[in-house]
């Protein structure tokens, strides 16, 4: 995966050009990206319209974790809501 990764999160089928990431979908370094840990990971159908839209994961306290290569200069996330229980942290190291 070179250049650019586009995530769907959730249950349902991957929109056209997204890679579908499940709540089972741990954390690889082959693959390089994933959930570090699955036992604070489920997922839900929102039945919201749209495929972007209709599902997501909700991680808890645990983290999806892409490994990027150096020089990363743009990281966009569309469609992440956060609340005060489930607050949402963005890093790049």
């Amino acid at each position: 995966m070179a250049g650019q990764w586009k995530f769907d999160f959730g249950i349902g089928a991957a929109a056209d050009g997204y890679t579908k990431i499940t709540a089972d979908c741990e954390y690889d370094p082959e693959r390089g990206y994933g959930f570090t840990d699955l036992s604070r990971v489920t997922a839900r159908d929102r039945k919201a319209p749209g495929v972007l839209k209709r599902d997501l994961c909700i991680p808890v306290d645990t983290t999806f974790r892409v490994d990027v290569p150096d020089g990363i200069t743009e990281l966009i996330a569309s469609g992440i809501r956060s609340s005060r229980l489930w607050p949402l942290a963005m890093y790049l190291r």
